[in-house]
């Protein structure tokens, strides 16, 4: 993947957050659970994916996701990374 951030590569919430978040471990795969404050994605390609081909796509690699929301969002589902 290019040197370029993706929204779905960061967390809502500042590094001094992160110290006191129990989903920011450091190593572990933890991402942000959907129901956080500081997950809302408020970006102009933000969508809910509808269509269930997308949805259940198995060559997603959901662990780029550092936020559960971008698990349904139709950008991350056919942009992120492919599990080969």
């Amino acid at each position: 993947m290019a040197s370029v951030k993706y929204c779905w590569m960061r967390r809502g919430c500042d590094p001094e957050m992160w110290e006191r978040c129990p989903h920011a471990v450091p190593g572990v795969f933890s991402p942000c659970p959907a129901d956080c404050c500081y997950t809302a994605c408020d970006k102009p390609q933000h969508k809910v994916a509808t269509d269930l081909d997308i949805l259940l796509d198995p060559n997603v690699d959901r662990r780029a996701a550092m936020k559960e929301q971008c698990m349904f969002c139709e950008f991350f589902l056919t942009t992120a990374p492919r599990i080969q």
